[in-house]
């Protein structure tokens, strides 16, 4: 018998050289493919691969024939890390098996962003500022920007930045996202006030400078007569 199936009935005959004959059935079921089984995990890993909270492996099993005797019970992984390896096996009823290992990567820790200069509340009195600090993750950085534009930090987590102030009160905002989506951000608050030079409102001078000069002369007295 070659078909697969449950159930099958199989007839025998016999026969003896005096004539008696004799008859019998036999039920075969007959599986010859191996069972099937699938993992799913939730929630989905991002486009890069990676999660960044807990993550259930469930297992899916299937057997067109002899049907399925065990199948993995669903799987919570909490643990962080990369290229975490979870297994399953499914056995269906005629002992047959297959297994399965699929790859789980978690990171649930957001960056951390120090911002070395300039410091919170100071009082700065040039509009052009360099702001440096570092950034710690284990992860590679996906985005890092500051006041929403593009910066690269170094290979050791650090970073520098020319930023234009506006005249009064500014704030500075830091932000970082890893490869996993996790995001995190720093500000510091600074105030511009520019040193601005005394101004003198007056008629400008034209011409060259002139000197007054000034004779005094005397006069000879006059006698004036007398009246009675």
């Amino acid at each position: 018998m070659t078909a697969e199936g449950v159930g099958q009935l199989v007839i025998g005959n016999a026969e003896d050289k005096s004539g008696n004959s004799a008859t019998t059935t036999a039920t075969i079921n007959l599986d010859k493919f191996d069972p099937t089984i699938n993992a799913t995990k939730t929630p989905l890993a991002n486009i890069n691969g990676w999660n960044n909270s807990d993550v259930t492996i469930s297992f899916g099993c299937a057997d067109s024939g002899s049907g399925i005797a065990t199948c993995p019970a669903s799987t919570l992984l909490n643990t962080e890390g990369a290229g975490q390896v979870i297994s399953g096996t499914t056995t269906d009823l005629s002992g047959k098996s297959e297994s399965l290992t699929t790859t789980v990567n978690i990171d649930k820790t957001a960056p951390t962003i120090q911002i070395g200069f300039p410091e919170e509340g100071v009082v700065l009195t040039e509009s052009s500022l360099i702001v440096s600090g570092t950034i710690s993750e284990t992860n590679p950085i996906a985005s890092f920007t500051i006041n929403s534009q593009p910066v690269i930090p170094a290979m050791d987590g650090s970073f520098t930045h020319e930023f234009v102030l506006l005249e009064g009160d500014n704030t500075i905002t830091v932000s970082a996202m890893d490869i996993a989506d996790n995001s995190g951000s720093t500000t510091v608050n600074v105030t511009f006030n520019p040193n601005k030079p005394p101004s003198i409102n007056s008629a400008p001078l034209t011409g060259q400078p002139k000197t007054l000069s000034i004779t005094m002369t005397s006069m000879p007295a006059t006698l004036m007569p007398e009246t009675g």
